[in-house]
Order: structure tokens, then sequence, then C-alpha cells
């Protein structure tokens, strides 16, 4: 089970991508042969040919799947016939008009994610993690739920990493084993839904590689992104206790964003590509986080920072899991961020072996509205200044924000994702009725001028700043 505020099954550190098991005698040095052969990437693109016309690119690509190009694709399938005919070239506002309808008559998801930018994105969030790297130790983190975490130090690239040494989890019954569990213990959880469900997207964190530790059975070392900016909640606290500033607005906004662009890539497999528009992931399996609160989202120092502002990230997906599953058995997360459905199910009961019985059916009624929930606490008690999040289960009809932000629409998205009734709570979606991300994209264009007027964040606002180069 896990407990009240800041003390759930997470851990400290930061993390996500796609990969195997390799074995290790003792704390390893890691073997590049363990690496995933699906990380040999660079086999899987293809030469994109050009189509007949340019306009009509995003029609055709939709036609491809991850596995290989659609034959209802013109301009790949046709292979007898006539030669087609060259369309007249339309002018820039002709085209500029007909891009508009498309948004609106097809939405921002302007088709399926293509192999070659699931390859590029990929390629991109490994950090320069090498399997046959050397590495210094750095830093032992506080010890977590799920395991110890340690910093490690590449000695060819410099880079940080993230590295978690489980804690065993054994069998109870031969009747849950699930690939790739052993006869006497359960694979890590979290090594399951980062390394095995979802694939790598920008708002959640990576990992590389998982290692089984021979010399204790049931443990393993999963080798994971370090965010060096620090947990959200700690750089919250930053700027009201020590800087005595509310938190700028344009990163509330950014923090928004980011993290519905993260729960929409979690819950539906929409990958945002930055500019409000977006992909969908085929064969997307849905993920309840399960446990979204400060501590366990993580701020990413890019080269670039848009506005001087870290990347935000999801993180410690030790409780979570697929959102068709109703026969898992985890730990329930954390009390004060539970949704009002939970709530209804374990009635305050303790978190007691006692009490098994109950709280694993909390775990298994949840849908990905608790995952909604909980984002919406996290960014009340940013835009309230608000230590705490709100009890659970108020009518958000009264939601009050600070004064300090103006942003149109805020205070009534927050609500939004308040709501105490889960059929009609907010999704990290654009469903017509409950979607969320239209008003999302409209924050994200809020942001993007405040970064634009207002000089950017710099080192002295951030508990942690980017490293220097």
């Amino acid at each position: 089970m896990s407990s009240p505020r800041g003390s759930s099954s997470s851990s400290p550190a930061s993390y996500d991508s796609i990969l195997p098991i390799s074995r290790s005698t003792s704390f390893p040095s890691v073997d590049s042969n363990s690496i995933d052969s699906s990380l040999n990437i660079e086999q899987r693109i293809e030469e994109e040919e050009p189509l007949l016309e340019p306009h009509l690119a995003d029609d055709q690509e939709e036609q491809g799947t991850m596995f290989g190009r659609s034959t209802n694709n013109p301009s790949r399938a046709v292979s007898r016939g006539p030669a087609p005919v060259a369309l007249p070239r339309r002018s820039s506002f002709t085209k500029m008009v007909h891009d508009v309808q498309d948004y609106f008559v097809k939405g921002p998801v302007i088709g399926k994610t293509r192999d070659v930018e699931l390859v590029e994105q990929t390629k991109e969030l490994t950090f320069d993690f090498k399997g046959n790297d050397q590495y210094d130790d750095v830093e032992t983190l506080t010890e977590g739920g799920e395991g110890q975490c340690f910093v490690k130090k590449s000695k060819s690239t410099g880079s940080l990493f993230v590295v978690k040494h489980t804690n065993p989890v054994k069998l109870r019954n031969v009747a849950e084993r699930e690939y790739p569990d052993t006869k006497t213990h359960k694979y890590p959880n979290e090594a399951r839904i980062l390394g095995r469900t979802l694939k790598a997207q920008r708002n959640v964190v990576q990992i590389f590689q998982i290692l089984e530790d021979n010399v204790n059975p049931g443990r393993y070392y999963l080798w994971m992104e370090f965010c060096s900016g620090g947990d959200l909640i700690s750089q919250v606290f930053f700027w009201w206790n020590k800087k005595r500033s509310p938190v700028p607005e344009q990163f509330l906004l950014h923090t928004i964003v980011s993290l519905f662009d993260g729960l929409a890539f979690v819950h539906h497999g929409l990958r945002s590509r930055g500019d409000g528009r977006f992909t969908e992931d085929e064969f997307h399996n849905p993920v309840i986080h399960a446990d979204i609160k400060g501590e366990n989202i993580f701020l990413r120092w890019t080269n670039d920072p848009l506005g001087g502002m870290p990347e935000l990230v999801l993180g410690d997906f030790g409780i979570a899991k697929p959102a068709h599953r109703t026969d898992v058995k985890l730990n329930a997360g954390t009390l004060a961020y539970m949704a009002p459905e939970d709530v209804a199910i374990h009635q305050g009961c303790p978190m007691t072996p006692e009490h098994e019985e109950t709280w694993l059916k909390v775990v298994n009624s949840r849908t990905t509205a608790m995952d909604i929930y909980a984002l919406g606490q996290v960014v009340y008690q940013m835009a309230a200044k608000e230590p705490e999040p709100r009890e659970i289960g108020l009518d958000p009809s009264d939601l009050r924000i600070s004064r300090e932000y103006d942003t149109p629409g805020l205070c009534e998205a927050i609500a939004k994702c308040l709501v105490v009734d889960p059929s009609k709570r907010a999704q990290a979606s654009f469903d017509e009725t409950l979607g969320l991300l239209p008003e999302i994209n409209r924050f994200r264009t809020a942001r993007n001028a405040l970064v634009q007027r207002r000089m950017k964040l710099d080192r002295m606002e951030w508990a942690r700043p980017a490293p220097r180069t």
C-alpha cells in the first residue's frame, strides 16, 4: 500500500524508453549486448519518397503504419497504369486557406505517428547513454518504497544517469506469474510499464536498460535518465519560501501544457508536436499513472530551454497499470492525491494487510480520470499558492486562484479537472464533450506570448539551475 502525502511507493529521482533484461553479478558495469535489439532503430528508417503534391503530405502519410506502409497510399502503391497527372500549383494563400479548413475538418490530430518520427524521438531521448561505458558514483539518493537510487556519471560523456536498485517482490501464487516474471519473483512494475508498454515520449521519464541482479534474486538495476532540475514541488517551494514570490505565470502555463501533453500520450497515445498539433500512436496501450503529485514530476534541463524553463517530465511509474487491467496487485498511491471515486471505495480505512482486498478494489476500479483529478490538484496548489491539495470531493464551482494569474480560462480549466463525477471530468483529449486539449492549446499560445513579452527566467530563479556548459 502507500500512505499520506509524500510517502507513496515513489522514488525521489527521475528517469523511460524501450528494452529487455541482462544479467549482472554485482553493481554492474553495463553490457552493451544487454540492450534490446529494438534500439537498433537506424535499420527501421525508410527513405521518404516525394509526394505528388506537398499539401497532400499529411493525408498520404496517414496511410502508413508502424510495421510498414499501406498499399492505400497512392504515391507508393500504384505500379501500373498511366502516370499521374501533375496537379496545378496552388498559391500560398490558397494553401493556407485549405490548411485552416483541414484543421477544422480533421482537428489538430493530424494522423498516425510515422515510424521515422518514433525513431527520431527515441534517438533524441537516449541522452548519450552507452551500454558499454564506465561510470563513476556521484550521489546516493534517499531510499524510496521501491528501492535505493544512485546517480552515476559516464566517464566518456560526463552525462548523469539514475540507477534504481529495486527491492524484491516475491510471487505469492504461481498463478499470478506473467512474462517476464521469474519463478519466484515479480518483474519490476516500473520496468514493465516504461520498458515494455510505453514508447519514448518527451514528457515521460526515460528508461534505457534493465539488468537483473544475480547476487540478490528478484532485484534489478533500472538505468534511467537523470532530471537535473529536481522535482516540481521543491521548485515551487523554492519560489514561495526562498524567493518570496509566486510561481511565474509563464511557468505555471508551461507546467499545465507539458503535463497535459504527457497525459495525452500516456492515456490516449496522442503525441504532441509542440505546435498544438498531435499525431496518434498506433497500437497504444493506455496507462494509468496512479500517483501524480509534485514529488513525482521532474524538471529536465535542455540545451535550448524555452524561455529559460526546463521541460517537465512525469516520473515514478512504480504503481502505474495498463488501463484495461482489473486484476493487478499494486500499491494504492498517495492518499491526498486520490480521486473522489477512490475515497468512495476505501472510505478512510487504514492501509493495512487486513484491508488489502478493499485497497486492491481501489486500484483495479481506477480509470484515467483519476490521473486528471490528481493533476488538477497539483496545478491548483501552484495557482492558488496552497501548500496542500484541496479536500477531496469538494465542489469545484467555487474554486479560486491567486490574482497574480489572469490568463483567461485558467481557473475554469482547473475546475474541470476537479469535477467530482469521473464521467464528467475533463480528459487529456479532443473529445467533443470532455476534451481539454483545445484549451491546453490556448494556454500553449498564451505561454509562448508571455515568453516573448517577458525576459526569460534566469539561473537565480531555479532551485537547481541548468548545469553550466
